[in-house]
């Protein structure tokens, strides 16, 4: 017997890196949207812990999860949409399938679920608000940290471009830097602030390319392929990748950035992570 479950991608525009002590209330403050793009995960019992991401062994971070979650060993067979490491919050989708597919196999509530995929995320460095975004759905804006962080929602909904233009660039390259960390969160706790001034589709895309730019995380194709798109939509650099994220006139936005790198093409999740099947 399996479970499955999807969990969607997450687009970060702007963060703000919150530590505590603890991995359940270290996260990030910010914004961002889920795409109906992401992960699925197909849980079943098994004599050890194993994890196969595409068909090829390797998720450690959902391993991690796994194990969290229950002393049960348990395979997972994870299919990913997007590619891992360009700001996509595939890591966290993945993860959070996983979990969410596992708990539903033994009987165990969704919130222990979420709490194995953050806690997962956070302690191997490879995102700090992901999770409890894609399992929310929708636009968004992360009030505070953590598993008990408040969140609002924002209007907005349609098709969204994204174009990965770069090699990987590892989360976890950022988020360790203190200096850079704290750079990167003073640029996001302005950007939050302003955000819930006027909590927008519109603000989320102005801010999120502030953001990019002031924090000097604005590389130079990521930011040709930004000017590229930008007169035909809304675009900006996803957080933290060589990607950006567009919405606007669908045709002209995959045209624009065809030469870029790979483009998907996608909408605005408004669900969040759920089971899909046994």
């Amino acid at each position: 017997m399996n479970a499955i479950a999807f969990a969607p991608a997450h687009v970060t525009g702007f963060f703000e890196i919150c530590r505590t002590s603890s991995p359940e209330t270290t996260g990030s403050r910010g914004a961002g949207l889920c795409l109906s793009l992401g992960a699925t995960a197909s849980v079943e019992r098994s004599d050890h812990t194993e994890v196969m991401v595409n068909g090829r062994p390797g998720g450690e971070v959902t391993a991690t999860a796994l194990r969290l979650l229950t002393p049960e060993p348990l395979r997972a067979h994870v299919t990913l949409d997007l590619p891992v490491s360009q700001g996509l919050g595939m890591s966290a989708a993945g993860t959070l399938a996983s979990t969410l597919a596992a708990a539903s196999l033994l009987w165990l509530p969704r919130k222990r679920a979420v709490a194995a995929a953050h806690v997962a995320e956070v302690r191997c460095s490879t995102g700090l608000g992901d999770v409890l975004a894609a399992a929310r759905g929708g636009i968004e804006v992360r009030l505070s940290p953590g598993l008990t962080g408040e969140i609002i929602g924002v209007p907005g909904g349609g098709e969204v471009v994204v174009a990965v233009v770069g090699p990987p660039l590892p989360t976890v390259q950022v988020v360790t830097d203190d200096r850079q960390g704290q750079h990167i969160s003073r640029v996001g706790r302005r950007c939050v602030e302003d955000m819930l001034r006027r909590p927008t589709l519109d603000n989320l895309f102005f801010l999120s390319r502030r953001f990019a730019e002031e924090t000097g995380l604005l590389q130079p194709a990521v930011g040709a392929a930004v000017e590229a798109a930008a007169e035909h939509s809304r675009v900006s650099m996803c957080m933290l990748g060589n990607a950006v994220f567009a919405m606007g006139d669908t045709p002209a936005l995959q045209e624009a950035l065809a030469g870029h790198g790979d483009v998907y093409t996608c909408r605005v999740a408004q669900r969040g992570a759920r089971l899909i099947g046994h």
